[in-house]
């Protein structure tokens, strides 16, 4: 499977879309899972913009973008400095990115998250003014 950048910003959308509807449903674990799945592809249409055209990548490069760890894709997307900005310059991007960093693959895994752990998550992962995909969104 191939994507490029705009297929990794329909899948983040599409992610956070079926996490919010999971939230309404109560299933709070899978709702949990989404939202993050839906950050990590927002990160990775952000490093798809590294790619440029017609020109060969390199290969640790295209190795290391295979990977879950928002810090390892954070990194690649060269975001660092902007994410640290944005917390410094928000408080609620902070938190919201606190919640969010917590996430990790495994999190498919978990039977259980409490209701407001999983509401945080979708919010800090949506939220339309300090939210972690709109932030990526204008990255």
């Amino acid at each position: 499977m191939q994507l490029d950048r705009r297929s990794w910003v329909e899948k983040a959308q599409e992610h956070l879309a079926c996490a919010e509807a999971l939230l309404e449903a109560r299933q709070f674990a899978n709702a949990f899972y989404l939202a993050g799945l839906a950050v990590e592809c927002g990160l990775k249409a952000c490093i798809a913009r590294r790619f440029a055209s017609e020109t060969w990548p390199d290969r640790d490069f295209v190795n290391r973008i295979h990977t879950h760890s928002f810090p390892a894709l954070v990194a690649l997307a060269d975001l660092e400095a902007d994410l640290r900005a944005e917390c410094v310059r928000s408080t609620d991007f902070n938190d919201a990115w606190t919640d969010v960093s917590v996430w990790s693959v495994s999190s498919r895994y978990a039977l259980v998250i409490p209701e407001a752990r999983a509401r945080a998550m979708v919010d800090a992962v949506g939220a339309s003014d300090y939210g972690v995909l709109p932030w990526l969104s204008r990255r």
